[in-house]
């Protein structure tokens, strides 16, 4: 009487004979949250123009451990400029959370590139790829990276510690004066 049935249908399918509801993304024979309503049966009802929708369903992936799946979310919410930036910083966490290093370089240099950012934002994907260059054995990028963060914010996290061990680390190649023999 009071247009119910019209409204449900669009939020929750047909009515079924038995009084409940059966959703219309259920197939015959299927059971709610079976294998086929999991995991896959969340994304394909995110429209692909929504860009937050897949943000927050990659946030979600991230928090669940399923990186893959998280990447691919990220990949197309940075389409949209309002989370571009936000998204290279996930995917860079995913990919170092795998160990893929090259791959975390690559989306934090992009990151960096991203334009209209505030300084506190590029500081911090600054450290973040220090801590990958880090991670890679790429001591003399990380070591260039913590000395321009400590530069700009010495109070920055842990930057004066990491400038402090890069400079311990560095081999200290003697100056010419006549003492060495070859």
């Amino acid at each position: 009487e009071l247009g119910m049935d019209d409204a449900l249908k669009g939020v929750a399918g047909a009515w079924d004979s038995g009084g409940g509801v059966k959703p219309s993304s259920i197939k015959e024979g299927e059971e709610e949250g079976g294998e086929e309503g999991g995991e896959e049966g969340i994304a394909p009802s995110a429209g692909k123009e929504d860009s937050e929708t897949h943000f927050n369903l990659g946030i979600a992936y991230m928090e669940m451990e399923m990186l893959g799946e998280a990447a691919k979310e990220f990949k197309i919410a940075q389409k949209d400029p309002k989370f571009e930036f936000e998204c290279f910083t996930r995917l860079g966490l995913c990919a170092m959370t795998e160990r893929n290093f090259d791959e975390a370089i690559s989306c934090y240099v992009k990151g960096l590139k991203v334009p209209n950012r505030n300084d506190d934002e590029r500081k911090g994907m600054m450290y973040e790829l220090a801590l990958v260059y880090e991670a890679a054995n790429k001591k003399e990028e990380a070591g260039k990276l913590f000395n321009a963060i400590h530069s700009i914010d010495p109070k920055y996290r842990e930057a004066a510690l990491k400038v402090k061990r890069h400079e311990e680390d560095t081999v200290k190649i003697p100056k010419d004066d006549g003492l060495i023999e070859v």
